[in-house]
């Protein structure tokens, strides 16, 4: 009975994980192809570290939340927060391109490739848990 708790875990995470990615890729997906492209202005950068991969202080991954203002095609001014954080350096004051949802015009995306890798590369990583978990079950026997 002991066996079953680590696969149970790999199989449990690797599913969250799965429905997780699934829901951000289907999300990006349908803003990437059924959402407006415009010019938006970077109001606000928030530079955050987090530890490195290691968990040694000396080597911290540096990323930047943006705060961007664009014009939906109401006419409303949306400034808002991402919801998606890069390494990419922009400068304040410059334009770069979003991608935002013609239901919801306060959900955009800004590195729109890039996150779509990241849901597929979610998605890769969760169906090596559920695999390893199922292995794991098979071979422990």
């Amino acid at each position: 009975m002991k066996y079953l708790i680590i696969p149970g875990i790999f199989i449990l995470g690797g599913l969250i994980l799965f429905a997780y990615s699934l829901i951000l890729f289907l999300q990006t997906k349908r803003i990437i192809q059924n959402g407006i492209k415009t010019l938006a202005i970077i109001t606000n950068k928030e530079k955050k570290k987090s530890d490195s991969l290691s968990g040694a202080d000396e080597f911290p991954i540096i990323y930047y939340e943006y705060e961007i203002m664009y014009v939906d095609y109401n006419g409303k001014t949306i400034k808002k927060v991402s919801d998606f954080s890069d390494q990419t350096n922009l400068v304040v004051g410059s334009k770069i391109e979003v991608i935002y949802d013609k239901e919801k015009t306060d959900n955009f995306l800004i590195f729109a490739k890039k996150q779509r890798i990241l849901s597929w590369f979610m998605f890769i990583f969760s169906s090596f848990f559920i695999v390893m978990g199922i292995l794991f079950l098979i071979f422990k026997r």
